[in-house]
């Protein structure tokens, strides 16, 4: 069985969707499933989220602020950062609460990611869709904190 899961973190690293300023929104929208599909198998505890997912996910989310005039595109990166988030914000925010090692994530982190989706919420550069999820992202992280912090 652990053969299964190491074979699945492979394939799912080799079938990694990136983000660019040159796609279109077809592209934009498999980036985002991509995102949800992992983040769920980490919310469903096949496999503990590696940090390095989420980081991936949060740096798209950064680029894509400057990404070109489809909003597709450009929501793209906080819709895809937002599925960590709302499909297994709980396991990551654990890591952040109780850290294994030196490379889990960090409440710094956490809190910068949290006022990046805050802002997300209070812009108008980006459309429905997109306001709505990182409401939920934000309203999510919040709520995290307030129930798993000691």
């Amino acid at each position: 069985m652990d053969q299964f899961y190491e074979y699945l973190i492979i394939a799912l690293a080799s079938e990694r969707v990136e983000l660019s300023p040159d796609d279109d929104d077809a592209m934009a929208e498999r980036y985002v499933n991509y995102q949800a599909f992992a983040a769920h198998l980490s919310g469903a505890g096949v496999y503990l989220p590696w940090p390095g997912s989420v980081r991936y996910a949060m740096y798209d989310f950064d680029e894509s602020v400057t990404y070109g005039e489809s909003p597709a595109v450009r929501g793209a990166g906080v819709l895809g950062a937002a599925q960590w988030i709302i499909w297994a914000g709980q396991c990551l925010f654990k890591q952040v609460v109780l850290p294994v090692n030196d490379d889990q994530i960090t409440i710094k982190e956490w809190r910068a990611w949290k006022a990046k989706f805050s802002a997300v919420v209070s812009s108008e550069k980006y459309g429905e869709e997109c306001i709505s999820v990182a409401n939920r992202a934000v309203e999510i992280m919040d709520a995290l904190e307030k129930g798993m912090t000691f």
